[in-house]
């Protein structure tokens, strides 16, 4: 949905604008830090991860760890990318988010 929210705007605008999604699934800590001015921040591994998804990920696209792919994959669809080095991690095998499965969309049409 967001993909598509950002085709149809530049679309619309005849914008180029391109961004990268990263999701991994796992455990986080979450919390309100600083002394004078607070900001909500969100640490763990899992973040960590996810934010290598994001920078070793193809504009356009959302690419996945193996954790997320398995949780989903009942209900999405997704393209293997194949191993990849990411950097602090080493090898791992990712994915690429295509969408729901069809028999699964709510039917519905945007305004």
């Amino acid at each position: 949905d967001m993909l598509d929210g950002v085709n149809e705007l530049n679309e619309r605008h005849g914008w180029a604008v391109r961004f990268r999604i990263g999701v991994n699934s796992g455990p986080a800590m979450a919390a309100v830090v600083g002394r004078h001015r607070f900001a909500y921040d969100i640490w763990s591994d899992t973040v960590n991860t996810a934010s290598r998804m994001e920078s070793s990920g193809a504009p356009g696209r959302i690419q996945v760890t193996e954790e997320t792919y398995r949780r989903l994959s009942p209900t999405h669809r997704f393209e293997c990318r194949g191993q990849i080095d990411i950097k602090g991690k080493g090898p791992m095998t990712t994915y690429f988010l295509i969408g729901q499965c069809r028999e699964l969309r709510p039917s519905y049409r945007r305004p």
